[in-house]
């Protein structure tokens, strides 16, 4: 997929692909085109037709196993609170809760009862630049705003209680922080997390990330499957395709001649996770969903995939 066509587009154009075959196991990459290369020309019943972004798609006949997982990039502190956000154009993160009680609050040890106000209690709100900076401060670190990535939820709490996810890149969407307003607002990059569907119900909380090259990751993922390849008696696959998402997955992997091929872009397209076997074949390992449970397709940055193609 080509993301100068937007998120939107892209997204959709995934979910279709999950409406007309569900039962298949989809994985790729989203790449961004440079400013003096040739936009994509697509060539249908012998004429070429150039399209500014968009997403292209490759039938496989044999069957195809994924493991999609976040890779360069690790959590900063712990998550915070979102009180203010506004994300249906873009993503202007505005204030965020911490752990002080707000002085308004009710029923708190310690804290004084408001007679102005029956609102539940809450933590206070500050400015979400303000708590960023201070985690990345509390950390001893010296990344700059840009270097940090903001993550979102995916899915609600009670899907992550019950391990109905995978962790990581199944729990959260990465997006950089681009900038920050006057009143301390932080500002996500691109048309944030409204353009992959998520926040229609607003946003609960956020999770601070920074980039830093993770060198066992592939592996890690690569002896996931392993394990779950010998659990249901499958052979090894013929083939290996690495996918890097992102700066910090490209990092992790100085030599990218170690598999059958690889490729690198902005995003991972695929199921968070392990994905193996077809639908109606029954045994899947911790984290690792057949396809008849109809995972959504979706984007995962500073991510990391292997594809593993099987005869």
């Amino acid at each position: 997929g080509d993301i100068s066509c937007g998120a939107r587009l892209l997204n959709r154009a995934l979910a279709a692909l999950d409406v007309a075959y569900p039962q298949a196991t989809k994985a790729g990459l989203v790449v961004s085109r440079h400013d003096n290369a040739a936009p994509f020309a697509i060539a249908f019943r012998g004429k070429v037709v150039s399209k500014e972004g968009g997403i292209l798609g490759l039938a496989l006949p044999a069957e195809m196993n994924s493991a999609i997982g976040f890779c360069g990039c690790r959590p900063l502190g712990r998550p915070l609170e979102v009180h203010e956000a506004s994300i249906d154009v873009g993503g202007f993160i505005r204030t965020v809760g911490t752990a002080a009680w707000a002085s308004g609050s009710r029923g708190i040890p310690g804290v004084v009862e408001s007679k102005e106000s029956s609102a539940p209690p809450r933590h206070e709100s500050i400015p979400a630049a303000t708590a960023l900076r201070s985690i990345v401060k509390d950390a001893g670190a010296s990344y700059e705003e840009g270097d940090i990535w903001i993550g979102v939820p995916r899915v609600s709490k009670l899907d992550e209680r019950s391990y109905k996810v995978a962790p990581g890149a199944g729990e959260w969407a990465l997006y950089q922080w681009a900038a920050t307003t006057a009143e301390g607002t932080a500002v996500l990059e691109g048309e944030g997390p409204a353009g992959d569907g998520l926040g229609k119900k607003g946003i609960r909380c956020i999770q601070a990330f920074v980039p830093e090259p993770d060198f066992g990751k592939v592996g890690l993922l690569e002896q996931s499957y392993a394990l779950e390849r010998t659990a249901r008696g499958q052979g090894a696959p013929c083939a290996t395709l690495l996918f890097l998402g992102g700066s910090g997955a490209s990092a992790s992997v100085p030599d990218q001649s170690v598999h059958g091929g690889c490729a690198v872009g902005v995003a991972v397209i695929g199921h968070a996770g392990l994905t193996l076997g077809q639908a109606g074949v029954g045994g899947t390992g911790s984290f690792s969903y057949s396809t008849a449970k109809l995972r959504p397709t979706l984007m995962h940055r500073q991510s990391a995939g292997l594809v593993f193609l099987n005869t």
